[in-house]
């Protein structure tokens, strides 16, 4: 828009004559009309400074109005916290916030209100623009009466150990594994080596068969780190 029509545009909204006056990047700054008292916030940013200064071309007193309305369709309050919140007082040196750390405190200045929009502090848990108040999710925590009991662990005897063992030596037998497979399975089961027991094949159960198994996993992913 060439300058003189410019100039007369903003002249007649600021004599009554235009309601809505719409610029890109223009009126950010600079631009006195106190007695504007609506802002439509369309242009996200990621620069505190500009959100403010658009914010402030609303935000001057004028004996005219009593408030003023930012209606922010950019998300900038969510980011950079409400206009009228204390600015840090500390200098910038430069550094880049970490994203996690960014989204962890644009979550923290504000919440959008699902029944009206309005964008509320964190610690205000009722809408103070339509009264709008969440309600608070079910845990999903199902409660059952019961009886609280001791949990011991259970003794392991000398006929457990030697069915470990038996099973272990019918798959090293089956499987055609070099003798000693069973006893190093069973020393990295137990911590012990087999010592006492008999050379007796049992046919393996469901457990020791996916004890085996897992070892096997193991040792192959291991073998591949190498």
């Amino acid at each position: 828009m060439p300058k003189a029509e410019r100039e007369q545009t903003v002249k007649d909204f600021k004599d009554g004559y235009i309601k809505v006056l719409f610029n890109v990047g223009i009126l950010d700054k600079g631009f006195d009309y106190p007695e504007a008292s609506c802002l439509i916030m369309a242009r996200p940013t990621k620069s505190l400074m500009l959100y403010i200064q658009q914010a402030g071309r609303v935000l001057r007193p004028h004996p005219s109005k009593e408030d003023a309305i930012i209606l922010d369709h950019a998300g900038n309050t969510q980011a950079h916290g409400f206009v009228t919140d204390e600015l840090p007082q500390e200098l910038d040196d430069g550094t880049k916030p970490k994203v996690e750390a960014t989204k962890k405190d644009a979550k923290e200045k504000g919440t959008i209100c699902p029944s009206c929009a309005f964008v509320r502090k964190k610690h205000e848990y009722t809408c103070p623009c339509c009264g709008f108040v969440p309600k608070k999710k079910d845990a999903g925590i199902d409660v059952q009466a019961g009886d609280l009991l001791e949990v011991t662990r259970k003794k392991v005897t000398s006929e457990d150990k030697q069915k470990l063992y038996s099973e272990l030596l019918y798959v090293e037998v089956e499987k055609g594994y070099k003798r000693g497979f069973a006893a190093q399975m069973y020393r990295n089961k137990c911590g012990v080596w087999p010592k006492g027991l008999s050379d007796v094949p049992r046919i393996p159960s469901e457990t020791t068969l996916n004890y085996i198994k897992s070892r096997m996993i193991a040792f192959r992913h291991g073998a591949k780190r190498a």
